[in-house]
């Protein structure tokens, strides 16, 4: 079987993803993020908050992940009165 290319989808968990493009590097999630590269690293270590994909030796972040997290840490405004 053919390894996917990032135009091809494969299933993981249920869900589908585009492999490559949705794979974000520790540096690029750390700058959307605004926190430091240390901090992303503990929390691989203490595997918390995102997802983490192991890509050979190379690893990296669901940009699905990163956007729940945002939006799990997003507070709405209060409506004007």
């Amino acid at each position: 079987m053919p390894h996917p290319t990032s135009a091809q989808s494969t299933k993981t968990n249920g869900k589908e993803l585009d492999t490559m493009s949705n794979l974000v590097t520790l540096s690029d999630a750390a700058q959307q993020l605004g926190v430091s590269l240390a901090a992303l690293r503990d929390w691989r270590f203490r595997r918390k908050h995102l997802d983490f994909v192991k890509v050979g030796r190379a690893v990296r972040v669901l940009q699905a992940s990163i956007d729940k997290f945002i939006e799990r840490r997003t507070t709405t405004a209060l409506r004007d009165r």
